[in-house]
């Protein structure tokens, strides 16, 4: 995770810069906040849904493919962050 991602100085300030370059009369920062939000969850609801097919032990032409026209292109950067981090024991020894 990148440190500036933290900062909501700089998440604030891309989002005015979606919001910008957007041009939509009556877009706000508010609306650019939901509009990832609600990106990002359909986005890890169609992987929920890949994944949930490949287990159920279907071939691989039944596996589920979403049809949505920006999943894959979604997915070539989402990908890179879906995977899993190590994690650290906070339990004292």
């Amino acid at each position: 995770m990148k440190p500036s991602y933290r900062n909501n100085q700089i998440r604030v300030g891309a989002l005015e810069k979606i919001v910008e370059e957007m041009g939509i009369e009556g877009f706000t920062v508010a609306d650019a906040r939901q509009k990832v939000k609600s990106l990002r969850n359909t986005y890890n609801q169609q992987l929920q849904k890949i994944e949930k097919s490949r287990k159920s032990g279907m071939g691989r032409e039944d596996v589920y493919a979403p049809s949505l026209k920006w999943f894959h292109l979604m997915d070539t950067f989402m990908r890179k962050k879906k995977e899993k981090r190590s994690s650290q024991s906070n339990l004292v020894s």
